[in-house]
């Protein structure tokens, strides 16, 4: 690989200090671009190869998203530690050597202990252009006096690795907008079920700390980042770790938001009649197909096979070990019923943005949930096990997706879930028996597998999709569900009943906390409108937050561009 000029290594999981060790070493001088964003087993020796034979790089990400790293650590083992720059003396050698760097990246890797601000002004090229040092607590006055007078040419500096807290900070603040166009009833119903005592606490705490942050972005240009420095930086730490949302008990007082991120090279045979999917597996994959010991031994003996055993193993008949029987299976997952595509009505400005906000294919028409793998075990994803962390196929396989047609019905393409805030959710509505008979009678519902979900008190979770206007709901939830929602149902432990809620998508007005995107009362598909007779009846709940909603759009703004990686 001595001609290797570009290497982008993020979200590999099992990438570890020692590849990219060789990786520095067989490219050397040639290297000018290394990503190695959210590499759980980096750690920071790799500083040392990179420094010593890679001195032509111009760019280099090492950053860590928030969400990845949270997400990972509660899944996985406590090996995915994520890469944390401690020595100093490190980060300065590769500074030296690599003194073209053009673009450097260091979000939330540097540690909070960190203090070498001035070598690293001192040492750092004088033509960077983009510099980001997201999360870097210790970062000062002295250190941006540094920085500014060393890097003239800078056009682009990050410090703040918060974006994911203040767009929750919006998520939340929409949420209570909902709940105050609920009528007295349904607002009565929802405050039996969950309690606003938390949920006020919550966002009492949370709209001072927002307010107190937004009074220190005062001032223009390197004085409004001197105060952000000085006396944003610390508020922002403190709701770093701000709740929320509470997940670990039964209801969710609110469903945690999602990403939707559209998979490449997924090839899917879709059968209607039987409402299933099968995953084709490229042959560079056929071991997946292998069982029982003779799947351990393909495993052992790698993953490649040659081209006669692959369409040996196609048909079923013969293994890697001759005397041993072969059974083959199909990677296969269960779909919804087809449904035109509600997003686009009514046709505003802000449902058209909403479509590519959810990267719903212009060409769309009709859609459908896919679910997860059926039977899904670890064994059957071995093929996975090198793939990248953020790879939508694997997240498609594990925690389900959306399939796209067009008006032909003929697919187009699908989306899988990811971690972020790109769907949000309103809820819970409680579901009555007759919609959890219905659903459980179409075998709609299927095990949850994301871990992170599960509650501590229920012994099963289950969920499915359910789509606007199905008869299936209750008419007075319909209302609530412009575009969709997803119901789960709670298995409680200690032989409780069961337990089941809707937690729908949220529509355009307020994903985008803009009134002005609101359409029309008589406009079809927007349910939240007309219903503001109940804003009067729990003001106590609702005072304020208003304000806070439109303080906390800015903070959004201001924040906008910051990237999500699942």
């Amino acid at each position: 690989c001595i001609a290797l000029g570009s290497v982008v290594l993020d979200g590999c999981i099992e990438v570890t200090s020692l590849g990219v060790c060789h990786i520095a070493e067989c490219s050397g001088k040639n290297l000018w671009r290394l990503s190695l964003r959210d590499l759980p087993l980096l750690r920071e020796d790799s500083l040392e190869p990179i420094a010593k034979y890679c001195t032509g790089l111009r760019f280099l990400a090492l950053d860590v998203n928030l969400l990845v790293k949270e997400t990972l650590a509660k899944e996985k083992d406590s090996d995915y530690k994520f890469l944390s720059i401690e020595d100093t003396g490190l980060l300065i050698e590769l500074l030296k050597c690599c003194s073209s760097l053009v673009t450097l990246k260091l979000s939330n890797v540097l540690d909070e202990n960190f203090a070498g601000w001035e070598d690293f002004a001192t040492n750092i090229n004088p033509y960077l252009r983009t510099l980001s040092l997201a999360g870097a607590a210790k970062f000062n006055d002295a250190a941006l006096k540094s920085l500014a007078k060393k890097a003239r040419f800078l056009r682009e500096l990050r410090l703040s690795g918060i974006l994911s807290h203040v767009v929750a900070l919006v998520d939340f603040v929409r949420r209570v907008r909902a709940r105050m166009k609920l009528s007295v009833q349904e607002y009565e119903e929802w405050e039996d079920l969950t309690g606003t005592d938390l949920e006020l606490e919550r966002c009492n705490v949370i709209v001072k700390q927002a307010n107190e942050i937004l009074d220190r972005f005062k001032g223009k240009g390197w004085g409004r980042v001197r105060n952000y420095v000085r006396d944003a930086m610390p508020l922002l730490n403190e709701l770093r770790n701000a709740p929320l949302a509470d997940t670990e008990s039964t209801p969710f007082l609110a469903l945690p938001s999602f990403d939707i991120m559209s998979t490449r090279r997924l090839n899917l045979k879709i059968d209607f009649r039987w409402n299933i999917y099968e995953f084709i597996c490229p042959d560079i994959f056929d071991d997946v197909y292998l069982a029982g010991e003779s799947r351990s031994t393909a495993g052992e003996s790698g993953m490649g096979t040659n081209t006669f055993q692959a369409a040996q193993l196609s048909a079923g008949t013969v293994s890697s070990q001759p005397k041993e029987s072969v059974k083959t299976f199909r990677l296969t997952g269960t779909i919804s019923k087809i449904w035109p595509i509600t997003v686009r009505t009514p046709d505003t400005k802000a449902s058209r943005l909403l479509e590519r906000y959810w990267r719903i294919p212009p060409e769309a028409r009709y859609f459908c949930w896919a679910n997860p793998l059926t039977d899904l075990k670890a064994a059957n994803l071995n093929w996975f096990k090198h793939q990248r962390y953020e790879d939508t196929t694997r997240r498609f396989l594990h925690y389900g997706g959306f399939l796209y047609f067009d008006a032909n019905r003929h697919f187009v393409s699908a989306s899988a879930l990811t971690v972020g805030t790109t769907l949000s959710f309103n809820g819970p509505f409680k579901l009555n028996q007759k919609t959890v008979d219905k659903l459980e009678a179409e075998k709609r519902w299927h095990k949850v597998t994301i871990k992170n979900l599960q509650p501590k008190d229920a012994e099963k979770l289950e969920f499915c999709f359910v789509f606007h206007g199905e008869k299936v709901l209750a008419p007075d939830l319909r209302r609530h569900c412009p575009h969709g929602g997803y119901a789960y149902r709670f298995t409680l432990k200690d032989g409780r009943p069961q337990e089941s809620y809707l937690y729908p998508l949220a529509s355009a007005v307020d994903v985008f906390l803009r009134t002005e995107d609101a359409p029309d009362k008589d406009d079809y598909g927007d349910a939240s409108d007309g219903h503001r007779t109940a804003s009067d009846n729990h003001a106590d709940a609702s005072d304020g937050h208003r304000e806070a909603s439109d303080n906390h759009a800015d903070a959004s703004d201001y924040h906008e561009d910051d990237d999500f990686i699942a």
